[in-house]
């Protein structure tokens, strides 16, 4: 394995561990994880968006990254709004997404075992 792939693929262990440390904290509920949690997910985001992923994985990539602003955004929803309707749908997505995070991850995987 090259020195890209490892570097990215360290890159991805890191937001993988960030979005665990995220839900663990949503979980609580209080302000003060909340807000945490939104920090924590606006550096994981910058962290990702500045990892150069090997060309083989560019598209996956970019569609991890888009998967995970959704869900992050269905996660605010989830915990701002009162509208119970829109906190249901929310967790629709917010779980869709997570599905979609962890087939993503895995073909990301597949594709760096091959290079």
């Amino acid at each position: 394995m090259n020195n890209e792939v490892r570097h990215y693929a360290s890159g991805l262990r890191a937001t993988g561990e960030l979005m665990v440390s995220i839900s663990n904290k949503l979980g609580k509920y209080s302000k003060e994880h909340v807000n945490e949690a939104i920090e924590r997910f606006k550096h994981a985001q910058t962290s990702l968006s500045v990892i150069s992923p090997p060309t083989t994985v560019t598209e996956e990539h970019r569609q991890l990254v888009q998967a995970l602003r959704e869900w992050f955004s269905a996660i605010e929803i989830t915990h701002t709004m009162k509208d119970q309707e829109a906190c249901k749908k929310a967790s629709e997505i917010q779980k869709q997404k997570e599905m979609q995070i962890s087939k993503i991850t895995t073909e990301i995987g597949h594709k760096l075992l091959e290079i």
